[in-house]
């Protein structure tokens, strides 16, 4: 099942934790705006039916989208739908994913965990 027509139509606010971790929405340079878009409605869908105090850990391994604008579309999904994120930790290249100083590429990975509030 396509993931957004899932999250659509599934009660979200009996868990404890969810983890969004999808494909790659940014392969080129030219997709940063259509997957920024792609990865705010995700927020928003998930965001709108999580329960007080629940986890979200958000993933990303697209390149194009990096850390701060990762964040921005999370902060921006939030204001939109009325929720307070608490930042828990922040993680990047994990020690099973070494990066070469020569091949900025290779930090791709980003991930975000975080508890939700209801304002």
């Amino acid at each position: 099942m396509d993931a957004f027509d899932y999250l659509a139509n599934t009660d979200l606010s009996e868990f404890d934790l969810i983890i969004l971790d999808p494909p790659a929405f940014a392969k080129k340079r030219q997709d940063i705006e259509n997957a920024s878009k792609g990865y705010k409605k995700l927020f928003k869908q998930v965001l709108s039916k999580m329960k007080e105090g629940a986890i979200l850990y958000a993933a990303s391994c697209s390149y194009f989208v990096d850390e701060k604008l990762f964040e921005k579309l999370l902060l921006q999904a939030a204001m939109e739908t009325r929720v307070v994120l608490k930042f828990l930790f922040t993680q990047l290249d994990a020690i099973d994913h070494p990066r070469l100083l020569a091949h900025k590429e290779g930090s791709y990975l980003k991930g975000f965990c975080l508890q939700i509030f209801k304002s």
